[in-house]
């Protein structure tokens, strides 16, 4: 290209010429400005004044202008063969930011109990698939104890715990409640009854894990016996859950498990319901307040919905929320 024909580095970098850029390649796709105007829904005088800035700026004509339209100098068409990639390239970033603004890429990264699948949980996690499907999820079950450290460390984008702790900057939201079920070897002289009460536990030996959910399972135990004239034993151990229910098939002892829990086949287990239906394990949404994940807002907007679903039409999730009607199979064997 001639030196008098070669253009500002600046100008072609310019995001503030994007309109002009537009305006220009639309007068040529078109052969008119009248005929560009109308196909942008402008006015002509728009474009004809966009164009003329554009040479006065540039110093070269860029169009032949006539009766019969308009069509592209030399320098106008080499001008537009520069520019057409750049701003090919510019709208394209602006698709990727704006699907990126509407969680349709990105990641999400959550974590949870194990065994937690069931439930609302479970219909939050297909109902956000659904609906951004190129959104990478990770999900974490094996350990949640580091989980609200990770949080506030934004490694983890969301977490759902049955009793974290309440950490500086993290909003915390309870979003359902799941039935709690005991868990017993088929042997057991419990597992011929449907429903099981308190007062036929209170002799019973208790193994709860040390992870989320098992301190709250314990919690829950302790506050229902309190105040009894036997209380069960209740040890910690420190296993997964998966490794705590093959004890209880060995007869070291029995738990208590959520909802969720019962969907998984375990061979050697039974589970039958509390007596008291309203006694239930609540589970938590944990989240800092300072991630900007778009995706976390959008996978938020989805929990907020189905748990307002969950409170007959109300999307107000901030308060205590009924177990799901649609329960898990009461035995397993």
């Amino acid at each position: 290209m001639p030196p008098e024909h070669r253009f500002p580095s600046q100008f072609d970098g310019d995001l503030g010429r994007m309109t002009a850029y537009r305006y220009l390649t639309a007068a040529a796709q078109n052969g008119s400005f009248r005929r560009a105007a109308e196909a942008l829904g402008i006015r002509q005088s728009t474009i004809s004044r966009s164009v003329r800035a554009m040479e006065d700026r540039l110093g070269v004509s860029l169009f032949h202008r006539g009766t019969a339209g308009i069509r592209l100098t030399n320098a106008g068409r080499r001008f537009l063969d520069e520019v057409l990639p750049a701003i090919e390239q510019l709208a394209l970033a602006a698709v990727s930011a704006a699907a990126a603004g509407r969680a349709a890429v990105g990641s999400l990264r959550i974590g949870t109990f194990p065994g937690a699948f069931g439930g609302l949980f479970g219909q939050i996690m297909r109902s956000f698939a659904a609906q951004y499907p190129d959104v990478l999820i990770t999900i974490e079950d094996e350990q949640c104890d580091g989980d609200l450290g990770r949080l506030q460390r934004r490694r983890l984008d969301i977490g759902f715990m049955a009793s974290p702790t309440p950490v500086p900057g993290c909003e915390v939201v309870e979003l359902w409640r799941e039935p709690l079920f005991v868990a017993l070897p088929p042997e057991h002289v419990l597992a011929a009854r449907d429903l099981i009460d308190w007062k036929a536990l209170r002799q019973e030996a208790f193994l709860v894990t040390k992870r989320d959910p098992g301190p709250a399972i314990r919690n829950h135990i302790v506050t229902r016996t309190h105040g009894t004239a036997s209380v069960p034993d209740v040890a910690l151990c420190s296993v997964s859950p998966g490794t705590l229910l093959h004890l209880v098939s060995l007869g070291q002892g029995i738990t208590l498990v959520p909802a969720s829990w019962t969907d998984v086949q375990t061979a050697g287990i039974l589970c039958r319901p509390l007596a008291d239906s309203t006694e239930a394990l609540p589970v938590r949404a944990v989240w800092s307040a300072r991630n900007d994940n778009p995706a976390l807002r959008r996978f938020l907007s989805v929990a907020h919905m189905l748990a307002g679903q969950h409170r007959r039409g109300t999307s107000d999730w901030s308060g205590r929320l009924p177990i799901a009607a649609s329960g898990p199979r009461p035995t397993h064997q």
